[in-house]
């Protein structure tokens, strides 16, 4: 087995997983915190702001913020992640939030909202064919825009993951740690699987 882990090591290249957060003038702060100290834990995992600039912006609670990159610097991200806050419509009718959001969610592993996020992220068109939730009242919304929704706390739809009513952005981020998690369980297995066949064991 120090065998097998040995060309396991010397095969394999790790890479970091990017994070994107993305922000908005009055956003909810609290959303972004949870996936700050959960993934913010290991080194596997890089973590960005992102806006529609890096100019200065207010929190829904007044804290002002700088993105890291604005969406024209911004590289192609394994995980998005949307946070609600009382901004959401303003950040619709900003057409700049609609395009990005489009464009990454094609490339990304996860793409990821909390509560009102999802209203958002809708928008863009990232969730449409999804079953997908929000805060409640907010529902019908994503109904108009054509989405299967669900009243659950928290819906996982393929890549997709939406917070419900009263979800946190670290209850979220638990859910998408463990579907990593059981996805790089599986990983690994194969590749052992695979060393295991071209050692001829």
């Amino acid at each position: 087995m120090r065998f097998l882990s040995k060309l396991m090591d010397s095969d394999r290249v790790e890479k970091k997983t990017t994070i994107g957060l993305v922000l908005f003038p009055d956003f909810n702060m609290q959303d972004i915190v949870g996936p700050y100290e959960i993934f913010g834990r290991t080194s596997k995992f890089v973590i960005y702001t992102i806006s529609e600039n890096t100019q200065c912006l207010r929190t829904s609670g007044g804290l002002s913020v700088n993105a890291d990159f604005s969406f024209d610097e911004c590289p192609l991200l394994d995980i998005l992640f949307v946070p609600g806050g009382k901004g959401i419509n303003g950040a619709i009718e900003r057409g700049a939030y609609n395009g990005f959001l489009q464009e990454q969610s094609k490339h990304a592993k996860f793409v990821v909202a909390v509560s009102l996020g999802a209203v958002l992220l809708a928008s863009s068109g990232a969730l449409k064919g999804y079953k997908v939730t929000t805060a409640i009242p907010s529902l019908p919304s994503l109904v108009e825009m054509g989405l299967v929704t669900v009243e659950d706390p928290i819906a996982i739809d393929g890549n997709r993951i939406t917070g419900g009513e009263k979800i946190s952005g670290a209850d979220v981020s638990l859910a998408l740690m463990t579907l990593i998690e059981v996805e790089e369980r599986i990983r690994v297995d194969n590749y052992r699987k695979r060393l295991v066949e071209r050692a001829g064991w």
